[in-house]
C-alpha cells in the first residue's frame, strides 16, 4: 500500500474544499465514475409558482438548486465521448465528484495530442443545455378540451421568450385561468397539462426564461370513466381497432406486408397517445387527418378503410384492402368494435 503523505491529505482537503464550497468554475474538468468531464454551465433552478414545494408565488426567486451543466469528454479507458451537454443539481451530485488527478491531467493532453481533430469536434459542439419542466394546472369537468384547445392558439402568439408570469398573463387574455398549477398531476382529477421549454442559465431578475410550450394535453376524469366504459369510441380507439382488424387479418393469411405493418402501428399509437408527432410521421398524419368525434360502428370502419387506402402503395396493402372491403371482414370489424366497447 503507498504511503499517504501531508501534501497528499492536503491536496484532498483543497479538493473537497473547492467542491463542497462550489467554487467551480466554467471550464473546470471534473470526474464522476472514473470518466472526466468540462463545466460548461453553473446557474441557479430559482423557485417557479408550478413547483409543488414553492407555496405558489410565496418563493418566487428564491434559490431552489444549483445547477451544474457538464460535458463528458472521455470515460475510464480514455475513449472520447459525444459531449452532449447535461444538467445536473449539483447538490445531488457532490459526494460523486471529484477534482482531476495528475493521471487525469495526462489523459486530456494526451487525447488533445493523439487526436486533435476529435478533440476539436468535441470542443466545437454546441454546449447550450435544454431542461424541460411538465406542468399542470386544475380546470373545470368536461372544459379540459376546450381550454387545452385554447392554450394551443395562445401559445402560438408567444414571444421568443418569457417567463412564466408572462405566460400566465397571456393565457388569461384568452380566457384561460392558470392560478392554481403545480409539477404534481396526482394534486387534480381534471387537468391541463404543458411542457415548458427553457435553456439552463437563461434567466432575467432570478425568473426563469422558457422558450417555447409544447406537449399540451388534458386529462378529464368523466372523460375517462366514458372511454373505459366503452361509452366513447374516439379517434384513438379507431386507430387501436384498425390495428387489432389487420392484425387479425395477418394472423388469417399470412400476408406478410400486412404483418409488417402492423409492426409499424405499435409505435405508431404510442406515439399518436402521446402526442410525440415529432418522432413518427404516421402518427401526425393520422391525427391531423381524423376527426375527433364519437364514432359509430359503421363511421369507424369507413375510417380504418380510407386511412388504409392512404397507406396502400407504400406498404403494399392491396390484397389486404380488397379482402377487408369484403362482408365477411366488414362483419369480423365489428366484433373488433364491439371487444373494444
Amino acid at each position: 500500500m503507498a504511503n499517504i503523505t501531508k501534501f497528499d491529505c492536503d491536496k484532498k482537503q483543497e479538493q473537497l474544499y473547492i467542491i463542497q464550497m462550489k467554487k467551480l468554475v466554467v471550464g473546470d474538468w471534473i470526474t464522476m465514475d472514473d470518466e472526466i468531464y468540462q463545466v460548461t454551465s453553473l446557474s441557479v433552478r430559482y423557485y417557479e409558482p408550478y413547483d409543488v414545494d414553492g407555496e405558489l408565488y410565496a418563493k418566487r426567486g428564491k434559490k431552489l438548486y444549483d445547477e451544474i451543466v457538464l460535458r463528458r469528454l472521455c470515460d475510464e479507458n480514455g475513449r472520447i465521448r459525444a459531449g452532449v451537454p447535461e444538467m445536473w443539481y449539483l447538490d445531488f451530485i457532490l459526494d460523486d465528484i471529484k477534482l482531476p488527478s495528475d493521471e487525469d491531467l495526462m489523459k486530456i493532453q494526451r487525447i488533445k495530442e493523439k487526436y486533435p481533430e476529435k478533440f476539436k469536434k468535441w470542443a466545437d459542439r454546441d454546449i447550450t443545455c435544454k431542461q424541460v419542466e411538465e406542468v399542470y394546472f386544475e380546470v373545470e369537468p368536461n372544459k379540459g378540451k376546450m381550454i387545452c384547445k385554447a392554450l394551443k392558439k395562445c401559445c402560438k402568439s408567444l414571444p421568443d421568450s418569457f417567463t412564466f408570469k408572462d405566460l400566465v398573463d397571456h393565457a388569461a387574455a384568452f380566457g384561460i385561468c392558470m392560478d392554481h398549477c403545480t409539477d404534481d398531476c396526482s394534486s387534480f382529477d381534471n387537468y391541463v397539462s404543458f411542457s415548458l421549454e427553457r435553456v439552463v442559465g437563461e434567466d432575467i431578475d432570478k425568473h426563469h426564461l422558457y422558450r417555447k410550450v409544447t406537449s399540451v394535453d388534458y386529462c378529464d376524469e368523466e372523460e375517462d370513466k366514458l372511454i373505459f366504459n366503452g361509452y366513447l369510441f374516439n379517434f384513438e380507439m379507431v386507430f387501436l381497432s384498425m390495428a387489432r382488424l389487420v392484425h387479425e387479418y395477418a394472423n388469417k393469411t399470412g400476408d406478410q406486408h400486412a404483418e409488417s405493418f402492423f409492426e409499424i402501428m405499435h409505435p405508431t399509437f404510442i406515439a399518436l397517445i402521446h402526442q410525440q408527432f415529432k418522432e413518427n410521421a404516421m402518427a401526425k398524419e393520422f391525427f391531423k387527418w381524423i376527426p375527433k368525434i364519437n364514432f359509430s360502428k359503421d363511421v369507424a370502419y369507413n375510417y380504418v378503410i380510407e386511412f388504409l387506402e392512404k397507406q396502400s402503395s407504400q406498404y403494399h396493402l392491396e390484397n389486404m384492402l380488397d379482402a377487408l372491403k369484403t362482408s365477411e371482414w366488414k362483419e369480423i370489424y365489428e366484433g373488433v368494435y364491439n371487444a373494444l366497447k
